[in-house]
């Protein structure tokens, strides 16, 4: 089961606020790291890793947003 489903919490609320304290550092360190990491490739010379990196960089930014503020509200 997942996290929230499971949980004993009363309230959307709180088993959100307690699945990010369980796994929300570990999801943004990871989006952050690929962020950082995808963005070095935009100052490649080679067209196609630049553009590989603006689309590693906007995908994991964007979805880290969208997973951030928009999903918890579901």
């Amino acid at each position: 089961y997942h996290l929230s489903a499971t949980s004993a919490l009363d309230t959307r609320a709180a088993r959100v606020a307690r699945a990010w304290r369980a796994t929300g550092s570990a999801v943004v360190s990871g989006a952050l790291t690929t962020v950082f990491s995808s963005f070095l490739l935009v100052f490649c010379t080679i067209h196609f890793f630049s553009t590989f990196g603006v689309i590693v960089c906007l995908s994991t930014a964007l979805s880290l947003l969208f997973t951030t503020f928009f999903l918890p509200a579901l």
